[in-house]
């Protein structure tokens, strides 16, 4: 799944000590599939460090030098933004806005398609960019301002 190492970290602070539940979510999702994806998470929850440095922080020490030289990458690179994609048509859900939503906008901020914008005072979907990751749901401080509704064929 894209964006799963991120997700382990957004879990690192949002639900600490939670961990256990992506890993159950990403294994129930991909069943044998998911064993690479839950080490990804993993990986990011273990290296997600706060923006702001306190004392307590652990120092943060360089990344090791990439074992495959960037010419012969494994993953192919998108020259082009997240925009040019339509990738909702591919997906099983959707985020459905409800009245609670007080525009807080951030769901906006951590979508990682830029579907989600402020617009004349309230939130909108684009249909044609989310990609149903349901990462808005999660990161919405309103109980109830944003679910995820299945698409119907």
């Amino acid at each position: 799944m894209a964006n799963v190492a991120v997700l382990g970290a957004c879990i690192r602070h949002l639900v600490p000590g939670g961990l256990r539940f992506l890993d159950e979510a990403i294994a129930a999702r991909m069943g044998p599939l998911g064993d690479a994806n839950i080490l990804a998470a993993r990986d990011g929850y273990a290296r997600c460090t706060r923006q702001r440095r306190t004392a307590r922080d652990p120092r943060v020490e360089a990344a090791p030098a990439p074992a495959v030289a960037a010419a012969h990458a494994t993953f192919p690179v998108s020259t082009t933004d997240s925009l040019s994609n339509h990738t909702g048509p591919w997906s099983d859900e959707r985020p459905v806005l409800t009245d609670a939503c007080t525009a807080c906008a951030l769901c906006a901020l951590f979508c990682p398609e830029g579907a989600i914008r402020r617009s004349g005072g309230s939130m909108a979907v684009d249909v044609l960019y989310c990609k149903g990751c349901g990462i808005c749901e999660v990161v919405c401080p309103v109980a109830g301002a944003i679910a995820m509704q299945e698409v119907l064929a």
